[in-house]
């Protein structure tokens, strides 16, 4: 009976045992299951902050560059308003100057277009020297070099105007022949002609239809060439009788 009881209670210790050795096991595991997790949440309150951190500097990094862009983007349009105003200036600068340079051509055609009236009225040596400068306009040339030509021939006829000038050279008379001949010049107004022989004397001055040669017999070769020696400062200066033509109207 002692037996029995004996083994019984062995029986019992050792039922105890097991169920105290499982409930202990499962405590374990249960331990060690809230410590992974309680690892688990401290990684990812670990991460989320690494993570939180990462965004922030992220989130400053993209506004930083939207503010650069922004300035970037308003200084463009800052720039493009400055373009768009020096092309507008440029734009009216030229326009203005166009027209200058069309206003400058017009007035070099009315100016030029007189030219030929006036040649054919000047005395021969100016004629001469005016057609050579003209024969540069016959080309393609600027406006700026037509301005030099035209600038330049009444330079020309200025010059000749303000002085007393001698030319020998061959002359049409009106007879039609060809003669070397001897001018004087008192400006652009009046001119006096002697041949080399003595044959012939004219009085010049320009009318409508050009320079004219007017055929005189009140001029002596005497007289010519007395006047020629006082312009040559050969001879002394004297009062010198010379003809002129009166124009007369009706």
């Amino acid at each position: 009976m002692i037996r029995k009881i004996t083994l019984l209670l062995l029986l019992s210790l050792l039922i105890a045992v097991n169920s105290n050795a499982d409930s202990i096991k499962k405590y374990q595991q249960l331990v060690e299951y809230w410590l992974s997790l309680s690892a688990q949440k401290r990684q990812l309150v670990t991460d989320w902050q690494d993570s939180k951190l990462l965004l922030e500097q992220r989130i400053t990094l993209l506004d930083e560059e939207r503010k650069a862009l922004q300035g970037k983007l308003q200084a463009s349009v800052a720039t493009q308003d400055d373009v768009a105003k020096k092309r507008q200036e440029l734009l009216a600068t030229q326009t203005h100057l166009e027209k200058e340079q069309a206003e400058l051509d017009a007035w070099l055609d009315r100016q030029y277009s007189g030219i030929d009236a006036d040649l054919k009225r000047l005395p021969p040596p100016l004629q001469q020297s005016w057609s050579v400068a003209l024969t540069e306009t016959s080309q393609n040339i600027s406006t700026s070099q037509r301005l030099e030509v035209l600038l330049r021939l009444y330079l020309q006829r200025e010059e000749f105007d303000q002085r007393i000038s001698y030319q020998r050279s061959k002359i049409s008379l009106a007879d039609g022949k060809q003669k070397m001949v001897d001018q004087i010049y008192f400006g652009t107004q009046l001119g006096y002609l002697m041949a080399a022989d003595g044959s012939d004397a004219a009085i010049g001055y320009p009318s409508n239809e050009g320079w004219q040669w007017q055929t005189t017999e009140q001029l002596s070769r005497k007289q010519f060439d007395t006047l020629n020696a006082i312009l040559g400062k050969r001879q002394a200066a004297e009062f010198i009788s010379l003809p002129v033509l009166i124009e007369t109207q009706q």
